[in-house]
């Protein structure tokens, strides 16, 4: 929000760097040396993993109610199923795969897998359009939408602290479902929203639903761990963090999708003047649809809780 204000919004790329320099002399210094284990890393596998994922992001991007939209999303459909099918196939017949499929024979480490790209969908929900909301119709300056999302974002990082206390307490499962209803809980308040939202109100409503996310974030991350055996743990982590990405890019494109959907139609036959003008009728409709991409989110925190209702709490193995 800052850089958007005073510098440029190009900065949110620059800024980047400096961050990443801090993290790497971090790692450097504080990190001393861990397990290692000679072996080969299967780089085609990533490549034919990365591809499978590119082209489901793309196939799910498309603006919905296009008369090609079924043609676009088959078109790149047919080769993400291709090349994750292809990746599969490697994986089977490698000595040493990028990921051992083994590790999803786990009923919770499939079931944190699943649990965590149903939150991946949802949380991007949030992301994006909290301060999208704040910066359009609510009629915000991008440092004020960015302080907004910061009240959620904030929340999921003591919610995580709080997690990981519970999750030592009573096991994966109760803190990870009492984070999905408290997100869900947090949804149906956005949707709620009008354009004379304030506070406490609305800080109470991000709170809410950040501290909902944070709870899920150790809970799930252990279950992913603590499922698999110490020399999977790198891959079985990193596999789990992945899923959430997953989940996030597909909530991504099909958010993308149907909002640019969703807008074209509401502004069909009008000029770009009256579109930039916002009349009444078309923010009722704009206003319509952040509240229905809100209630999805619902739904989607609702159908997160089935695979967590799989996790349960299990010795760590060696």
């Amino acid at each position: 929000g800052l850089f958007a204000d005073y510098l440029d919004w190009r900065w949110i790329f620059w800024i980047n760097i400096p961050i990443s320099l801090v993290v790497i002399g971090l790692v450097l210094f504080l990190l001393g040396p861990g397990l290692r284990r000679i072996g080969k890393i299967d780089y085609i596998g990533g490549l034919l993993l990365a591809g499978s994922l590119a082209f489901l992001s793309i196939a799910l991007s498309h603006e919905w109610g296009q008369p090609d939209t079924v043609v676009h999303t088959v078109s790149y459909l047919v080769p993400a199923f291709l090349l994750f099918g292809l990746f599969v196939l490697r994986e089977i017949k490698l000595e040493e795969p990028l990921i051992e499929l083994s590790m999803f024979k786990s009923v919770t480490y499939l079931s944190a897998g699943i649990t965590n790209l149903f939150v991946g969908g949802a949380l991007i929900m949030a992301l994006v359009n909290v301060p999208l909301m704040s910066d359009t119709i609510l009629g915000c300056s991008p440092l004020e939408g960015g302080l907004r999302l910061l009240r959620l974002t904030s929340m999921i990082a003591i919610g995580a602290v709080i997690g990981g206390f519970l999750c030592r307490r009573f096991g994966y499962r109760l803190p990870t479902i009492l984070g999905l209803i408290l997100s869900a809980v947090g949804f149906i308040l956005l949707s709620s929203w009008n354009l004379d939202i304030v506070d406490p109100e609305m800080t109470l409503h991000l709170v809410i639903c950040g501290l909902g996310f944070g709870l899920v974030v150790a809970p799930l991350a252990a279950a992913a761990v603590d499922s698999v055996r110490i020399d999977q743990r790198g891959i079985g982590s990193s596999l789990s963090v992945m899923m959430r990405m997953l989940g996030m890019i597909i909530g991504l494109s099909a958010l993308t999708s149907w909002g640019m959907g969703d807008f074209h139609g509401m502004t069909v036959g009008m000029s770009l003047s009256e579109v930039l003008e916002y009349p009444e009728e078309l923010t009722d409709s704009v206003l319509t649809l952040f509240h229905n991409f809100f209630i999805a989110s619902v739904g989607i925190c609702l159908a997160a809780i089935v695979p967590a209702l799989w996790l349960k709490k299990i010795k760590k193995l060696d």
